[in-house]
């Protein structure tokens, strides 16, 4: 492609943005300014009202936590959960077995010392 061409075509591009900007602000004006948005938006309220009123929101929001729920049971979430849970326990049981295990070898090894110094006296 030559230069012209591609400096042409530059040219052209950014007249269609600048003009496809210029529609879009037009439009938002107008749609601000002719008082169709408030209708919209007046509208959109009182569909929220409604739905709100007849519960429908409500039963919306309890159909998908139950989805939700049966999701989770499907994909193995809770099952994962469980056993992240159990794996949490077991790491604070193994602490404690350490401990424990560290304390009673401590306590063998000063039983051991002592027996040989009652070893050594009798000979």
């Amino acid at each position: 492609m030559s230069d012209d061409f591609v400096k042409k075509a530059s040219g052209w591009l950014k007249q269609a943005t600048d003009t496809a900007n210029d529609v879009v602000k037009t439009a938002q004006k107008e749609y601000q300014d002719s008082g169709v948005k408030d209708i919209v938006d007046e509208k959109a309220k009182q569909t929220k009202e409604f739905l709100d009123e007849s519960g429908i929101t409500d039963k919306a929001v309890e159909m998908s936590s139950t989805a939700t729920e049966h999701l989770d049971s499907v994909s193995g979430k809770k099952i994962l959960d469980l056993v992240e849970e159990r794996l949490q326990l077991q790491s604070g049981y193994n602490d404690i077995l350490a401990t424990k295990l560290e304390e009673a070898l401590g306590r063998i090894e000063k039983l051991e010392d002592q027996l040989l110094a009652l070893r050594v006296k009798r000979k």
